[in-house]
């Protein structure tokens, strides 16, 4: 009898000491689990408040938008910058975006969290069809804008230069015209001048005086045409003594001297 009394007692402390194993386990886990817990909320910090974000970031035409990788914010009453994400309110490819309007709001780490009440910065996208162009696309035709403009320039001083060239010969040309037509007038201006009359056969040069006679020969030994086949009429006696000293007469050295007196 005692000795099945010794072995119940060995079998109910087998029983109760594996009893208490698993119990002990769990708490021990449960301790830990509590703990890891209590650490990671304690190391989330709070945001109170983001800056303002400035109003071409805020509203963005474009279909390449900028996005800010950090924030300005106050984290326990100091001003830090935190990084962010963006993420919008539907579908859309940064690659090919679609037409309309799209709102992007920021999204914090996991090191922070904002605190009730506080709003979130957002960022406001438009695309129109205008702008749904691909960055190759636009510097594409922004280069052959400046080609064009390059080459029209090019063109515009090509014809000033032309037109300065035809100007100036134009000018050249009347220079010499005007010129001519000055000398025409002062050679018949001249001719006028030395005489009375027109030297033609029904109002001639008339010869008044020994000075008339001594241009006349004058005119004709420098093989003037004009007077050298003119009429003359000599309308007075002309005394020549005058000439009877110094140098005296400057006679028709040429022959071909066919006026009519």
């Amino acid at each position: 009898m005692k000795k099945v009394r010794n072995v119940l007692v060995f079998a109910l402390i087998v029983v109760f000491t594996f009893a208490q194993l698993p119990m002990s386990a769990m708490a021990k886990d449960v301790g830990i689990s509590q703990l890891d817990d209590e650490d990671f909320v304690a190391q989330v910090k709070e945001i109170t408040a983001f800056a303002e974000l400035a109003e071409e970031v805020r509203w963005q035409n474009t279909n390449t938008p900028q996005f800010p990788d950090t924030l300005e914010s106050t984290v326990e009453g100091e001003v830090v910058q935190i990084p962010v994400t963006w993420e919008t309110d539907k579908a859309y490819d940064a690659n090919e975006p679609e037409e309309g309007s799209y709102v992007f709001t920021a999204v914090v780490s996991e090191d922070y969290k904002v605190a009730e009440g506080v709003v979130v910065p957002c960022i406001t996208v438009v695309i129109s069809k205008s702008d749904v162009m691909s960055d190759d696309t636009q510097e594409s035709s922004q280069a052959s804008l400046e080609d064009k403009k390059e080459e029209n320039i090019e063109n515009i001083e090509e014809d000033i230069e032309d037109k300065k060239e035809d100007n100036i010969e134009k000018d050249i040309e009347k220079d010499i015209e005007d010129s001519n037509l000055e000398i025409n007038n002062i050679s018949l201006q001249s001719s006028d001048a030395y005489f009375i009359g027109e030297g033609v056969e029904t109002n001639p040069y008339l010869i008044q005086s020994a000075e008339d006679l001594a241009n006349l020969a004058e005119l004709v030994n420098q093989d003037d045409e004009h007077y050298r086949s003119a009429y003359y009429e000599l309308t007075n006696d002309i005394d020549l003594s005058a000439y009877s000293s110094g140098e005296g007469w400057t006679y028709n050295r040429r022959k071909l001297f066919h006026a009519w007196i």
